[in-house]
């Protein structure tokens, strides 16, 4: 959270923790708790050119779903602060939300895959979403933010645990358990474009390199 100077990090008690990074004395500032599920990764995009605009929090979690914070004003704050003589974060509970809807919203889809979320991007230009997941009847999932656009679904055996999409290249990168590299155009989950099965083991992740038009991936065999 670059523009804010924060990091999130997630736990497996339901709970996110806001560190504030803006000088070299790093501190806990916020702990937001009582999620509904477990967050299993997280994504995060602002306007690069104007940062002071909204910006996006959003992660996926262990049941299948999608949850998004929006932070509509960051150089006012990501949340509010009440008066505390507690010491330590401000403690928020998920639930409490509402009481700082001047400064975030929040947006809850659930169900987008039937098991936990492996990884998820948002794309601004066509405001999409592309989530993966282990799922094999539910490997890729690229909807619209708003819910109102056709939604794409990969079936691709033994799912998915890693992928990169570039909008300028119009590529989809996938690669999972079945040691397998696979590049896809975003509308045509039918088929790949082309399958690189040269690893050994399981595709730890992927990333695709546009200045040089290439496509990086490492796995546990190295």
């Amino acid at each position: 959270m670059s523009n804010v100077h924060k990091i999130a990090v997630a736990t497996t008690s339901r709970d996110i923790h806001f560190f504030d990074v803006s000088t070299m004395n790093i501190f806990e500032e916020f702990h937001l708790y009582g999620l509904s599920d477990v967050p299993t990764c997280f994504g995060y995009w602002y306007n690069v050119k104007s940062p002071g605009e909204c910006s996006l929090l959003l992660w996926g979690d262990d049941s299948g779903g999608i949850n998004l914070l929006r932070f509509l004003k960051p150089n006012s704050g990501v949340f509010e602060r009440t008066f505390t003589q507690q010491p330590g974060p401000h403690k928020i509970y998920m639930q409490d939300l509402k009481d700082h809807s001047s400064l975030l919203n929040y947006q809850a889809i659930p169900n987008v895959h039937p098991e936990a979320i492996t990884k998820l991007q948002y794309i601004p230009e066509q405001e999409l979403l592309i989530t993966s997941a282990g799922s094999s009847t539910s490997s890729i999932v690229i909807m619209d933010i708003h819910q109102k656009g056709k939604v794409y679904t990969w079936n691709i055996s033994k799912g998915v645990r890693c992928f990169d999409y570039s909008k300028t290249m119009n590529l989809l990168v996938t690669g999972g358990l079945d040691h397998k590299v696979r590049l896809w155009n975003k509308y045509v989950p039918s088929r790949p474009i082309a399958v690189l099965p040269e690893h050994t083991m399981a595709i730890l992740d992927v990333a695709i390199y546009e200045p040089l038009r290439q496509i990086f991936s490492y796995s546990k065999d190295s």
